[in-house]
């Protein structure tokens, strides 16, 4: 009975997540043509994606005006020693509102933690390469962005202008950095 429950309980989730990622104004494929950001000075930010921190990612989305905090909206990070133990996530970075409508993590991975190993890193890596989601202990969260060693979750936000503004931020940075996306 108790197996029965699980699985029950794991397709409930499985078919929780999907229903949101279809759910996003954009169909979590499409890039934002009328999405307005702030210009950022990239020359502020580590010039390797790789070595980007959370609280890097934090300060490039909040100068480009998608992520405040204010009101219902809050960013966030979580440290891999509190939150990410045992696993190659070093950080969470993330953005969201109380109603639920704007939900984005920015997973960073890193190979040489002294809890986890680089097998387990490049596991990690391969299974968001291949199936476009991080596997967490009980969830899977859906990936929608891998550019070096973080994992974009966006497709969850289901606020229209937030959306679009992290896309075209995204974007921005990415051609910035003059990086090549994994997707």
């Amino acid at each position: 009975m108790k197996k029965v429950l699980a699985i029950a309980l794991a397709l409930i989730m499985l078919f929780s997540f999907a229903a949101c990622a279809q759910s996003n104004p954009n169909g979590g494929n499409e890039t934002p043509n009328n999405a307005q950001i702030n210009a950022v000075d990239i020359s502020k930010y580590p010039a390797d994606i790789n070595e980007w921190s959370g609280q890097n990612f934090i300060d490039y989305f909040k100068e480009a005006g998608v992520f405040v905090d204010e009101g219902d909206k809050e960013t966030w990070l979580q440290d891999h020693a509190m939150y990410w133990p045992g696993t190659p996530v070093n950080e969470c970075a993330g953005f969201w509102d109380d109603a639920g409508s704007i939900f984005v993590m920015l997973f960073i991975l890193k190979e040489d933690l002294a809890d986890s190993t680089p097998e387990a890193y490049a596991d990690m890596l391969n299974g968001i390469k291949e199936n476009k989601k991080i596997d967490l202990e009980m969830q899977a969260m859906p990936i929608d962005h891998l550019l070096g060693n973080v994992a974009f979750c966006t497709s969850l936000t289901t606020d229209e202008d937030t959306y679009n503004a992290m896309e075209a931020a995204y974007n921005q940075l990415v051609s910035d950095l003059g990086v090549t996306p994994e997707f």
